[in-house]
């Protein structure tokens, strides 16, 4: 059975949700929180092996509020002065390639990954 794809549906809210200030303060706030590998001291000369790392979005979210646990993710937005629902669409804009495949799904209680049939 084939899944129709409908148009994403823009509501008020949507819009003003995603402020481009508090995207880039999530993109702030995220980017601190990303792994460094082969980290170099700054008196080396010699260039990184490898650059930092982008954060994995998917782990990010999830870690943060837990598999279903709402007061987790309402502490983190509370924490970091920004709407659960908008935390939600940040991390489906992220995820908006996995989330059109069928792969995933992204709400209030994590994302969860959807198993495909054979």
């Amino acid at each position: 059975m084939a899944l129709k794809k409908s148009a994403p549906v823009e509501t008020e809210t949507t819009k003003s949700s995603l402020s481009p200030e508090l995207m880039s303060q999530f993109q702030n706030n995220f980017a601190s929180t990303s792994v460094v590998e082969n980290e170099v001291p700054a008196e080396s000369t010699e260039e990184p092996k490898k650059a930092a790392k982008k954060p994995n979005y998917k782990n990010i979210f999830n870690v943060h509020m837990g598999t279903g646990d709402k007061a987790r993710l309402k502490t983190f937005c509370a924490a970091h002065e920004v709407p659960i629902n908008t935390f939600i669409l940040f991390a489906i804009e992220h995820l908006i390639d996995e989330v059109e495949e069928g792969k995933c799904t992204v709400s209030k209680s994590g994302i969860r990954t959807i198993k495909k049939e054979a």
